[in-house]
């Protein structure tokens, strides 16, 4: 918990919604009303740190009774049985 902000860490919303890692383009809101309307700036997002060269997987997590989102970007192997 970030003591100054009384807000979870990034290491703690990750291990929230299950993972042991954060993608290399990731980035953390509140949950409060109007946030979810962020993603409609995912296609700037993902032009913005070259994604749309490549390969790339967008995973978004929510959850309604936790106070942060999650929304994370990873490049992905050209070989689709990896």
């Amino acid at each position: 918990m970030d003591a100054l902000n009384n807000r979870p860490s990034t290491e703690e919303i990750c291990a929230h919604y299950g993972y042991n890692y954060v993608g290399k383009w990731h980035s953390h809101w509140p949950n409060v009303p109007g946030q979810i309307d962020r993603l409609s700036d995912l296609p700037d997002f993902i032009k913005t740190v070259g994604l749309d060269k490549q390969r790339f997987r967008v995973t978004f997590d929510y959850d309604p009774d936790y106070p942060n989102m999650l929304l994370q970007a990873v490049t992905v192997s050209s070989n689709p049985s990896l």
